[in-house]
């Protein structure tokens, strides 16, 4: 299996495990292609995916028997939706900055205002 960093040229390679299972680590953000080849297999080939921060994309190549002059090319021009990690972000205007008063100068208290954020005297550490 191989991936293509589409903007530079770069190529990382990945070899699967047992169960199927590739992983390419430490992708610099950017738009990729991957494909994937067997002796005996048709190669798979997909184009267009986003990888930004911290994004875990999973891609399931699906491989069909073949000839292995013969392949399928997949365009996504679609963004990924990440079902492997839960992550929350929350962006805080300017004005919200202004307008919050901040205990002793605390700014880690903006935190607050984001969905799911608990605020205890001992996650201040």
């Amino acid at each position: 299996m191989e991936a293509t960093n589409v903007d530079t040229g770069v190529r990382f390679s990945s070899v699967t495990n047992r169960s199927g299972d590739y992983v390419f680590p430490l992708l610099v953000p950017g738009t990729y292609s991957i494909k994937v080849e067997h002796t005996g297999f048709k190669s798979y080939t997909r184009t267009g995916i986003a990888v930004r921060v911290n994004d875990q994309i999973t891609i399931d190549a699906s491989m069909e028997v073949g000839q292995a002059s013969q392949s399928v090319v997949v365009n996504a021009e679609t963004l990924l939706l990440d079902t492997s990690a839960v992550a929350i972000g929350h962006v805080v205007d300017s004005r919200t900055i202004m307008e919050l008063p901040l205990k002793d100068g605390m700014v880690l208290t903006m935190a607050t205002i984001a969905p799911s954020v608990i605020f205890t005297p001992e996650s201040a550490g």
